[in-house]
């Protein structure tokens, strides 16, 4: 086993000593190193920057945005710790540069900004517009803050702001207007119940569901909720109905606002593009992405679909034939591997079917709404309706008078919110009270219950291993695990957000767009960690997205409710810098360490696990560390048996004087040809940081045979610090 395990990590730093024979070619033979994927190589090379105060303080977190009138596009970029920007490449001309909600800062816009190549832009000087924490609520700053923040600077308890955003923000619009309104309480009683409590207009009353009988062309009411229960009560009512005439009252006044940390670290890594769309006061509601890069999207209030171009910017539209008398607007979009697209009427209960090459609709009448499902193959289409799990064959539904060929038997549920098939077609899930799931298969049907009861109708999606998804309109993303037959519910680290749906990507991350927080939520369900991507407008009404897994990294897509369509790109890891480049700015930041614990004198394996038999940190802790992952294949023996030098002797590491501590490092993590590379899992930080303590202390010290490793005396061990016994 001894010579399999110096076989297989053989490589560890086998470049090591040939990288660092200076730094000049350190530098020179890195820069040519394979990136992570060509497909992010476009996100840098452009214009580039730096923001600072008039102090000369370099800002970080800040959104620089690049605006081209002729494309009707925005591109906005973040300011690293350094205050540093750059956009992607663009097109020579002229540009609007400004910063997009700079709240603590004052505003910057500059116009007729000519660019060619990756210019080098004047830096961007800002002034504070407080000397505090806290900004003046000057008309300038109120629309800079997201609702999130509005409702952290209002006066209310934690239950009053709760029972808020669930009547007011869990789907329908954010709560802006609410933010600016003054209302007496007789004024918000009417206005609350008007919009949802006792006279629900142009969607049906509480507790009761609406259907248009397309020959008599009236409205019928019948009872039940969709998702099987009334949401609220009347004690939220009132709730919700004292604290607005309280903080939104005629005399209410705006307190001096703190807005929320501006983004750092992986969440300032992105680039976020806005496409505007040829009409205002349209209300995007679902996208979806086609085989050759083409976005289409529904409009929730219109009879439109859209299909915009993002290497052009151009957007098409058609129009969708509607019924007479009916109120006019579309749901849910999809397009099938054949490139037609399909849509749903939210008013008609209809289904229509889009052929972009012959410009023709076909619709049928099934009396479904709203968040339907496309199979995989194409096949087949998906809805809850009436407690039953309901199925359409495509290739049917048009001539059979809209009929379903199959319906499952919900256990308890009238139905599901966000119908959803795994992507090899064989379970089906949706969101609700419950989250339903069903193995196509074999027939069985769950209604999985939350923890807290708080499932709140989302839509969904499944993860590669199978897991559901569903985000929570109160709050939360809600995962089940069907093997296991359990929810587990995890909270954003953004207060007063809500989620209208989930989605996964190709490496089983969860997306999301957390409605009221102007963010993008990433959350990997492995590591437990979110990065939040704040967005250059202050909202994020995403009601489905739709992600591009052929993209490394994966794209995010969504349209919003205020009627433009975004596009959010994380950066690739080491984009435009090698990877070990790109590590050592990931050594260089403390706050990315994994932090050791504590650990008891007396905790043999905890000592072992964290590497701290001889000391807590410092040199002495380091060499336990290189004992323990580098000295297997830099020992004096390995050296002599290797007449390759894939693993060369480290004593004369730092005798040129030009070798660094943060180029070992990130030597260290990018690996080589023969040296594994060292994650942030397998070395932290601060064991980075104890490792070259070491080296730098002890390398070449100690007496060696002939081409000997030199940075560990193997002959003379160090002494147990626990060993009392004389």
């Amino acid at each position: 086993m001894r010579r399999v395990f110096i076989v297989a990590v053989l490589g560890f730093t086998a470049a090591l000593i040939s990288s660092f024979v200076s730094s000049g070619q350190v530098m020179q033979a890195q820069a040519p190193a394979a990136r992570l994927g060509t497909d992010g190589d476009h996100l840098r090379g452009g214009p580039r920057g730096v923001v600072k105060t008039s102090q000369g303080l370099p800002i970080g977190g800040l959104m620089v945005q690049l605006v081209v009138e002729q494309k009707s596009v925005r591109t906005t970029v973040y300011t690293d710790p350094h205050g540093r920007y750059e956009f992607p490449k663009v097109d020579a001309g002229e540009y609007t540069l400004r910063l997009a909600r700079p709240i603590e800062f004052r505003p910057y816009r500059r116009e007729n900004v000519r660019i060619d190549g990756p210019t080098v832009l004047p830096d961007i000087i800002l002034d504070r517009v407080s000397t505090s924490e806290y900004v003046p609520p000057t008309p300038d700053i109120l629309p800079q803050l997201s609702e999130a923040e509005w409702l952290a600077n209002l006066e209310g308890t934690a239950q009053e702001k709760k029972a808020f955003v669930n009547a007011c923000g869990g789907s329908c619009h954010g709560f802006q207007m609410q933010m600016r309104a003054r209302f007496s309480e007789a004024s918000w009683r009417n206005i609350v119940t008007r919009m949802g409590y006792t006279e629900r207009i142009l969607v049906q009353p509480p507790g009761g569901s609406v259907r248009f009988d397309r020959v008599t062309k009236k409205w019928s009411f019948g009872p039940g909720r969709e998702d099987g229960r009334d949401r609220f009560n009347a004690d939220e009512r009132e709730m919700v109905i004292k604290w607005l005439a309280r903080v939104r009252g005629p005399e209410s006044k705006n307190p001096p606002m703190k807005p929320f940390p501006r983004p750092t670290g992986a969440a300032t890594r992105v680039v976020v593009t806005e496409y505007e769309l040829p009409w205002e006061l349209v209300n995007v509601h679902d996208v979806a992405g086609d085989a050759d890069g083409n976005i289409w999207f529904t409009i929730n209030r219109s009879p439109l679909i859209g299909k915009l171009d993002p290497k052009t910017a151009k957007v098409t539209s058609y129009r969708v034939p509607q019924p007479d008398g009916m109120h006019p607007g579309l749901h849910w979009i999809e397009v099938a591997k054949d490139g037609n697209v399909w849509v749903s009427d939210t008013w008609s209960r209809s289904q229509f079917m889009f052929n972009p090459r012959t410009g023709a609709f076909s619709s049928v009448y099934t009396g479904q709404h709203g968040n339907l499902d496309l199979a995989p193959d194409g096949k087949s289409l998906w809805h809850t309706d009436r407690g039953k799990i309901k199925k359409w064959d495509t290739a049917t539904m048009f001539t059979n008078g809209g009929m379903p060929v199959m319906e499952w038997a919900l256990p308890t549920l009238n139905g599901g919110y966000g119908n959803f098939l795994s992507r090899d077609g064989t379970y089906f899930a949706a969101g609700g009270s419950k989250v339903i799931w069903m193995d196509i298969r074999k027939g069985e049907v769950r209604e999985a219950p939350v923890l807290s009861g708080n499932a709140g109708s989302g839509r969904g999606d499944f993860d590669p291993d199978g897991n559901v998804w569903v985000g929570s309109k109160l709050g939360q993303l809600i995962k089940y695990d069907p093997k296991a037959d359990v929810t587990t519910e995890y909270t954003p680290p953004t207060p007063h957000v809500n989620f209208y749906t989930a989605r996964t990507d190709r490496n089983g991350e969860v997306w999301a767009g957390e409605m009221h927080g102007g963010k993008i939520a990433r959350f990997n369900p492995r590591t437990e960690q979110w990065i939040e991507y704040v967005l250059p407008a202050a909202w994020s009404q995403d009601y489905h997205s739709w992600i591009d897994n052929s993209s490394d990294p994966v794209t995010y897509w969504y349209g919003d409710q205020y009627g433009y369509i975004v596009r959010v790109q994380p950066l690739p890891e080491t984009q435009t810098q090698t990877r070990a480049q790109a590590q050592l700015q990931a050594a260089q930041n403390p706050a990315a360490s994994s932090a050791v614990p504590e650990i008891d004198e007396y905790d043999r394996v905890a000592q072992v696990w964290y590497r701290q038999r001889l000391a807590k940190s410092g040199p002495a802790r380091g060499q336990e560390i290189y004992y323990m992952s580098c000295w297997m294949c830099h020992n004096e023996y390995t050296i002599a048996a290797d007449p390759k030098n894939h693993a060369p002797s480290l004593k004369d590491l730092f005798t040129s004087g030009t070798v660094t501590d943060q180029a070992v490092m990130a030597k260290v993590r990018a690996g080589g040809p023969r040296m594994p590379a060292y994650a942030s899992n397998l070395l932290s930080d601060q064991d980075l940081r104890d490792l070259v303590a070491y080296l730098r202390e002890k390398c070449g010290t100690f007496p060696t045979e002939a081409g000997g490793g030199g940075c560990f005396d193997e002959r003379n061990p160090p002494p147990n610090p626990r060993y009392k016994a004389r």
